[in-house]
C-alpha cells in the first residue's frame, strides 16, 4: 500500500509540476520506505517549483538527517527569506549554526525562535545550549530556568542547567538539578 502510493506519487511529480503538498507527501512515503535519497530528490524538485516553506521545511530536515548540513542551513535560510517569522526556520537554522561553531549567528537565530514562540520550552533550551557553548553560563542558566518554568519535567533542560551550574562552580545547586534529571529519566543524562 505505502509502496504503491509512493510509486504513484513519485511518477506524478516526475511527469509534471505538482502542488507543494504532493511533493511533501511523496517524500514522506519514500522516507517510510527508507528511500531517503529519492525523497530528497522529490523535495528538491518541489522546492525548484515552489519557493514555499511547505516544501522547504521537510527538505531542510531531510538534508540534516542525512548529514548534508550546509545544504540544510541554506534551505532554512531560504525558508526565512520567504517567511522571516518562521519558528522552525529560526530554530533549525540556529541549531545547525551552533553545530558549525557559528555561535553568534546561532544565538541570534535561536533567540528569534524563542521570541516567536515564547512558550516553547525546547526553543528556550536550545538558546540556553548555544549560550552555554559560548561560555555565557549565567544567560544559559536563565534560559534553562525559563524552560523549566514552562515544562517542569523537561529532563534535558535539568541536565543542561546542572552542567552549566557546575561550570560556574555552584556544586550544590548543580547536584540538585542533575539529580532531578536522573530521577526524571536516567538514560538521557550526561552528568
Amino acid at each position: 500500500e505505502v509502496a504503491s502510493r509512493a510509486e504513484s506519487l513519485y511518477s506524478r511529480v516526475n511527469l509534471a509540476p505538482a502542488q507543494p503538498e504532493v511533493y511533501v507527501e511523496c517524500a514522506r512515503l519514500l522516507q517510510r520506505l527508507e528511500r531517503r535519497q529519492d525523497a530528497i530528490e522529490v523535495l528538491i524538485a518541489g522546492a525548484a517549483q515552489h519557493e514555499d516553506p511547505v516544501v522547504l521545511r521537510p527538505l531542510g530536515m531531510a538534508f540534516a538527517e542525512v548529514g548534508r548540513k550546509e545544504e540544510a542551513r541554506e534551505t532554512w535560510q531560504r525558508v526565512l527569506a520567504v517567511d522571516p517569522g518562521d519558528y522552525d526556520g529560526h530554530n533549525n537554522l540556529g541549531v545547525l549554526l551552533q553545530e558549525a561553531g557559528r555561535l553568534g549567528e546561532a544565538i541570534e537565530s535561536l533567540r528569534r525562535a524563542a521570541q516567536i514562540d515564547p512558550r516553547n520550552a525546547s526553543a528556550i533550551n536550545n538558546l540556553g545550549v548555544a549560550l552555554a557553548e559560548a561560555r555565557r553560563l549565567d544567560e544559559s542558566i536563565a534560559c534553562y530556568r525559563r524552560a523549566l518554568t514552562l515544562s517542569p519535567d523537561f529532563t534535558i533542560a535539568w541536565n543542561n542547567m546542572g552542567n552549566a551550574l557546575r561550570g560556574l562552580g555552584q556544586s550544590e545547586e548543580a547536584a540538585v538539578a542533575l539529580k532531578t534529571a536522573i530521577r526524571l529519566r536516567p538514560a538521557r543524562c550526561s552528568a
